[in-house]
């Protein structure tokens, strides 16, 4: 299928709502709110989950191919290309990651430098939040925003395009667990023409082809059901 923003984008809307199943996981109260901002050139995912202190943020982007989404603590996460947050950053142009925790705010710059190499910069270092940080991010009181910039290679064939990032984030079978629960509320806004659409799969109505019983000779019935 080539390069396009989509599989990154799932790697990190995933560490948002492994994050809301580790709050809930701990009886706290989730929005499950997730916005998902795209245009062809930039754009962000935003949530009001957890956040990260400095120490966390810097595990999280620590070393590529690192197991940090929290598998091995038994936490009730997902994972699903195991190449965690630096690696879904670096698959993307910039990226910057605001996080908000207990009122304190860290940001950590994830790019590639002029030799080529994968390089962070820790921006913003334990900075207690204002209400203009709050503002500037979105992030009510806990959260996370992950800003990208899109590679000119990905805008190939339209694959940049919000309408087609939505429409194979939407159908993407990794995230069909996310898309058809109610726990989260996750919203996809079209930066290039200001429409904002809820995100929800729905699976489709079977059609009953077969319902028949057969018995077989260890006297079992079984109940077979074709749709």
């Amino acid at each position: 299928m080539g390069e396009t923003v989509v599989r990154p984008l799932i790697e990190i809307i995933t560490n948002s709502t492994d994050s809301y199943d580790r709050m809930l996981n701990k009886g706290k109260e989730i929005s499950g709110e997730i916005i998902i901002f795209n245009t062809k050139k930039k754009g962000y995912v935003l949530d009001q989950a957890e956040g990260m202190s400095k120490e966390q943020l810097w595990k999280v982007t620590e070393k590529i191919g690192g197991k940090t989404s929290g598998i091995d603590e038994d936490e009730p996460v997902r994972g699903h290309f195991g190449i965690g947050l630096k690696e879904a950053a670096l698959a993307l142009e910039k990226t910057r990651i605001l996080s908000i925790k207990d009122g304190i705010l860290n940001e950590v710059t994830i790019f590639f430098n002029e030799q080529g190499e994968p390089f962070r910069d820790e921006t913003i270092i334990d900075k207690h939040v204002t209400e203009e940080d709050r503002i500037k991010t979105g992030i009510k009181e806990n959260g996370t925003i992950v800003r990208y910039d899109i590679p000119k290679d990905f805008n190939r064939l339209g694959r940049a395009n919000p309408n087609w990032v939505y429409d194979h984030l939407l159908k993407n079978v990794m995230l069909r667990r996310v898309l058809t629960s109610d726990k989260f509320n996750i919203r996809f806004i079209n930066g290039e023409r200001n429409l904002e659409a809820k995100m929800k799969y729905s699976l489709p109505n079977g059609e009953l082809i077969l319902e028949k019983k057969l018995k077989l000779n260890i006297m079992i019935t079984i109940h077979l059901k074709l749709i």
